[in-house]
């Protein structure tokens, strides 16, 4: 599982990003919602995570006015551009960060009684899906 961490003006904000599903970072009406940063488009940029390749993310800057920063170095508008574990990145121009992080996830479940085989074995498929 992959997680964005807030740093900055983001402090305290921490996105899940899950494989194959595309998500919009903005200012207004997003998945990905950075509030009170008017350096942020209302669209600013858009992630997407291969599933073939889950510890990567692709990011697109959709024409942002005060431009997506990868560990410092702007991204071009319109191309797309790798964030990778460890990467810094910053939305507009007031230090809106984010650090991508990966997190291992594991379940335990105890005092399974017969007839919820079926619902561990769900649980467990829903986990690897993440």
């Amino acid at each position: 599982m992959l997680l964005f961490v807030g740093f900055g003006r983001a402090l305290g904000t921490i996105w899940l990003i899950r494989p194959g599903i595309e998500l919009i970072v903005g200012r207004k009406g997003v998945p990905l919602l950075i509030e009170r940063d008017n350096s942020v488009s209302r669209k600013h940029a858009t992630l997407y995570v291969d599933p073939k390749d889950p510890i990567k993310i692709s990011m697109t800057d959709d024409g942002s006015k005060f431009g997506v920063y990868i560990n410092g170095r702007r991204c071009a508008a319109g191309a797309q551009s790798t964030i990778c574990i460890g990467d810094k990145v910053t939305f507009g121009g007031q230090g809106s960060t984010f650090e991508l992080r990966e997190c291992r996830v594991s379940f335990c479940i105890a005092n399974v009684h017969s007839g919820m085989e079926t619902h561990v074995s769900s649980v467990h498929t829903d986990a690897e899906l993440l």
